[in-house]
């Protein structure tokens, strides 16, 4: 029996129009309707997650900026794992050596950055807001800083050097074919969950993961039942045997009626 639900946003629970279906609408109601826990896990911020919250009528806890922060349903903090000053300025530093433009995700809303990066106009296209500021690095900005993400092509140079810089210092995911999330080694979806079970008392087994994205694996690997959605990079698709369709018909409603409602 599934006693939670858990969802992705991206290229999931939001179609190709950054928008929530009616169908996927009325699937998490139902759920909420059968006291079934629904929990968004994204790579979003605090402040777009607030938004969805309150478009769905959510009251359990959510995850977003991939893990590094647990919220309840009024975005209060529940486990916050912030990214160390030390890491927080080696990012610093890289961007601002290397001309690249990156962005922090901040508990307190906010999405900052100091360079422009012409893959900026995806983050803002998905409905997030960015904010330009000339110098990133103050403390009031430190002890908020959950996530950075970098814009650009996966393979690159710079992201190349990313990972060879930062590699066991902190968390480095892919969170679309644009984007590199860095974040908290502690952090992450399946970390974020795993603490929610245990919050709950909800088994693994109790649980149905849906996701697209090569940062979903983990988490779709875990639950008591994984879904990849159609539209999925194959790694994800490889990872379980449970495909429903794309984010473009509604494969979050297929999923949630096929193993929570049947």
């Amino acid at each position: 029996m599934i006693e939670l639900v858990t969802i992705d946003l991206d290229g999931t629970l939001l179609n190709a129009k950054s928008q929530i279906s009616d169908a996927n609408k009325y699937a998490i109601s139902k759920c909420i309707e059968k006291k079934i826990k629904v929990v968004i896990t994204t790579g979003k911020n605090i402040f777009y997650v607030s938004k969805i919250v309150k478009t769905l009528g959510l009251v359990d806890m959510q995850v977003v900026s991939n893990g590094a922060a647990i919220v309840n349903a009024k975005m209060e903090p529940i486990k916050i794992l912030r990214i160390p000053k030390n890491f927080f300025l080696e990012v610093v530093r890289l961007s601002r050596d290397h001309n690249k433009g990156v962005v922090l995700h901040c508990l307190n809303g906010f999405i900052y950055y100091e360079i422009d990066n012409p893959y900026f106009k995806y983050i803002s296209e998905s409905g997030e807001k960015l904010t330009k500021i000339d110098n990133i690095i103050s403390d009031e900005i430190i002890k908020n800083a959950l996530m950075f993400t970098y814009a650009g092509i996966i393979g690159s140079n710079f992201y190349d050097l990313l990972v060879g810089k930062l590699e066991n210092k902190l968390r480095i995911g892919r969170g679309g074919i644009f984007f590199t999330d860095i974040f908290n080694l502690e952090a992450g979806k399946t970390n974020a969950i795993k603490k929610i079970l245990e919050l709950y008392n909800i088994d693994r087994e109790n649980v149905l993961a849906i996701g697209d994205g090569e940062n979903d694996i983990g988490l779709i690997k875990f639950a008591g039942r994984g879904v990849a959605m159609g539209n999925s990079f194959e790694t994800v698709k490889n990872s379980t045997d449970l495909v429903v369709s794309d984010n473009d018909n509604d494969g979050v409603a297929e999923a949630i009626f096929k193993y929570v409602l049947n």
